[in-house]
């Protein structure tokens, strides 16, 4: 059985719970809230457009795409909250200065990822 990328967002929600919330807990709960949600979409779009996935010619370019068929779906706000995921994950793995420590930005992304998660289940 597969694994249920659903799994990554609970993971980033338990994080959340800890009273202690160092910078690398935070970035991985961003982190972790955009891949629950990227991969869902990835495998909702892959099953409507499987033929557009065989002409990937570099592994980041799935990111886009995916946005991509989503506005060709016509899910264009959907498209644009898991751009927004995608930056701030981006920000969160990469982007060691400035310093990451809020939490309201690790709240923020699960969040929106919930709702992410909520627009996934009708498409």
């Amino acid at each position: 059985m597969a694994f249920p990328p659903r799994e990554f967002l609970s993971f980033a929600e338990k994080l959340m719970v800890s009273t202690q919330r160092p910078e690398a807990l935070i970035r991985t709960a961003i982190s972790r809230a955009y891949y629950a949600v990227f991969l869902e979409a990835r495998e909702r779009v892959r099953r409507k457009y499987p033929q557009e996935f065989t002409r990937l010619r570099r592994a980041g370019e799935v990111h886009a795409l995916v946005r991509d068929l989503l506005k060709r779906m016509g899910q264009f706000s959907l498209s644009d909250k898991l751009y927004r995921l995608f930056k701030d994950r981006g920000r969160a793995d990469y982007d060691l200065a400035p310093p990451l420590d809020d939490p309201v930005l690790a709240e923020k992304a699960i969040k929106l990822s919930q709702n992410v998660f909520l627009l996934l289940q009708k498409i």
